[in-house]
């Protein structure tokens, strides 16, 4: 009897661990159905928003962008210009293709990639030996156009930052779901993608797009690296090769990933140390150092340009008209706020400092009584044994709040201050004007992560409960996205408006001659487009025009038509006219003397036809300099 008891006792115990063990299977299977079913939803509306911005992007990019900056077309140039870095001057800095009849097919050959001159990847980097700048986005930009052989697009480097803005939405939607969860990440992708920061990123041909992507994707494989220490996993593991090689690849599109990922690294190597993992910051450390060596045994020139530029730009800053410190560092923070957040900050001082320093006072003067009339209160008694226990237990505090915050955004925060500072030290932020902000456009994605988790922080203490945290999150995020789309049509300074009346440059010169009157040698360079359809071109300075009266004659008299290109930007730039004659100060009469500079010039080339007035066939502006052009022979 005792047997078959035990028997039947054991029978429905197994009966129940088959129950329950069925039930758990259940329920598992349910919360992964429920968990697909959920990051199936995120994934769709990840999908929607990034074919929604890219659209905008691909908008602005087609059809409000009109023409380009000089760098833009130097990108093609470097990548493309076989055995000549530049289009004006030589290796040895000599003038070049300057003050002489040139074949207009030399300025096509600058930016097209020619028959046999295809997949030459020693002529990219030769070029960029002579040239500031790393040679992986020049190299992958000679790719697309050996593909498409005598032709030009500047498709071809969009190409290349469409691919960047989506690997760096994804990134950045990955690394926010490992810092927080889905809706941080989603509330960073909105807050990044449709902000004038990431349009004016992805519309700008340079390689400042590729770097963004870069930044993320190093960004994302660190923080996962990080989080996979805490779970004791193996110190070398795919997440720290990823970062390795990305960020090596990064070193080889800009030099100031080179600051960014130093940065990061040793904050990071800070908060291992603080932490006592040791052993992890070492392999860290000396694995972003091992990426950093190995891209200069890749390009060693990369140590010579890095230090070359800081140099430069330093001189140059200090022979032009520079900023303080202060004012630097305000005004590369104002580019990221207002075109991040749509949140400007004054670049002057305006004792905004002291008002809030005196509210504090005053409202700590105000509370005082107040505290004292509710000191019976649950909430006041409640607040002052927190404040008494921080005073006498300040350790202890510390160690709590250190317990419970997220050292990765207190990095990313710091990083990103630093990296300013960097930027406000070795660019001319003057000498730039309102293109200084190119050097944060890989700075923006993160930045977006830092505002986000600043808003998660303030909800958190706004409303305790995460559920409506994470409403005040996205509330916040709509109302930033709404203020970017509305401020979007102030800020278009990449779109290098071309304001055209009457006919295009490039329609007046194909198959002409054309003069190319300019104040800098340079600019040849941003002509590039718009005159390389031209039969012969002549670049001249116009102080050293009318030189040269026996060149126009001989082509005028074979019966060519020529048409006169004349950049009159100096008649609005009065920093260039300043510049070119050494003026200290306009005494009133400067004007007057562009004015009438302008006028002589004109008259010049009229007089070269006499029995003929000059038509004027187009106004546009090339690089946002106003260029006229005139049939000098009709």
């Amino acid at each position: 009897m005792m047997e078959q008891e035990n028997k039947h006792e054991k029978q429905e115990k197994e009966e129940k661990q088959e129950k329950q063990e069925k039930q758990e299977k259940q329920e598992k299977r349910k919360t992964q159905e429920k968990t697909k079913r959920h990051m199936n939803v995120v994934y769709v509306i990840l999908g929607c928003l990034i074919a929604v911005q890219l659209a905008t992007i691909i908008y602005a990019f087609q059809f409000e962008k009109e023409g380009c900056h000089s760098d833009e077309i130097w990108s093609y140039g470097y990548a493309n210009s076989y055995g000549q870095k530049d289009i004006y001057v030589d290796a040895d800095a000599r003038l070049i293709n300057i003050e002489e009849w040139v074949d207009g097919r030399v300025l096509k050959d600058y930016v097209v990639v020619n028959e046999g001159e295809r997949f030459r990847y020693d002529s990219v980097y030769q070029n960029q030996i002579n040239d500031l700048s790393p040679p992986l986005h020049t190299m992958l930009l000679h790719t697309i156009c050996s593909l498409f052989p005598e032709r030009f697009s500047l498709w071809y480097s969009f190409v290349i930052n469409m691919v960047s803005f989506v690997v760096c939405m994804i990134f950045l939607f990955k690394t926010g779901r490992l810092l927080k969860d889905d809706w941080f990440a989603l509330c960073c992708c909105v807050l990044y993608g449709f902000s004038m920061e990431a349009r004016d990123t992805y519309i700008y041909l340079r390689m400042y797009a590729m770097c963004a992507a870069l930044t993320m994707v190093v960004l994302y494989n660190v923080v996962a690296y990080l989080q996979r220490i805490d779970k004791k996993d193996k110190l070398l593991n795919r997440n720290l090769w990823g970062a390795c090689i990305v960020a090596f690849l990064g070193f080889l599109t800009h030099y100031y990933m080179i600051a960014l990922v130093g940065l990061l690294t040793f904050f990071i190597c800070v908060v291992l140390l603080f932490q006592k993992k040791f052993k992890a910051m070492l392999v860290y450390g000396f694995s972003m150092l091992a990426s950093f060596l190995l891209s200069v045994l890749v390009f060693p020139s990369l140590l010579y340009h890095a230090q070359n530029q800081s140099a430069s730009i330093a001189e140059g800053a200090s022979q032009n008209m520079n900023y303080t410190f202060d004012l630097r560092m305000r005004i590369i923070t104002n580019f990221l706020t207002t075109k991040l957040f749509s949140v400007s900050i004054p670049i002057y001082r305006r004792g905004i400092l002291k008002i809030v320093i005196v509210c504090v006072i005053a409202i700590a003067l105000w509370m005082c009584p107040l505290v004292f009339v509710f000191r019976d209160t649950k909430f006041v008694r409640k607040r002052l044994r927190m404040l008494q226990f921080t005073c006498k237990h300040p350790k202890a505090v510390f160690k709590h709040v250190r317990r419970r915050i997220n050292w990765m955004f207190v990095i990313l925060f710091l990083t990103i201050m630093c990296q300013i500072i960097v930027i406000g030290e070795t660019s001319s932020v003057y000498g730039m004007g309102v293109y200084e902000d190119r050097y944060l456009m890989n700075l923006c994605p993160v930045a977006s992560i830092v505002g986000v988790a600043l808003v998660y922080l303030l909800g958190r203490i706004i409303v305790k409960k995460r559920k409506y945290c994470r409403y005040v999150a996205v509330a916040v995020t709509i109302l930033v996205m709404v203020l970017n789309l509305y401020n979007r049509s102030q800020y278009i300074t990449y779109f290098f408006l071309e304001e055209t009346e009457g006919q295009t440059i490039a329609e007046s010169v194909k198959g002409r001659d054309c003069i190319y009157v300019v104040t800098k040698a340079w600019l040849l360079t941003a002509a590039v487009p718009y005159l390389m359809d031209s039969d012969t071109f002549f670049a001249v300075h116009n102080t050293r025009c009318a030189n040269f009266e026996k060149e126009y004659r001989e082509k005028l008299e074979q019966g060519d038509q020529v048409v006169l290109v004349l950049d009159i930007d100096f008649l609005n730039n009065i920093m260039t006219i300043l510049a070119d004659q050494d003026i200290i100060e306009d005494d009133g009469t400067l004007n007057e003397a562009a004015q009438q500079h302008y006028q002589e010039i004109l008259d010049f080339f009229e007089n070269l036809v006499p029995e003929t007035k000059m038509e004027k066939l187009a106004t546009q502006n090339i690089f946002d300099r106003k260029t006229e052009v005139y049939l000098i022979n009709p």
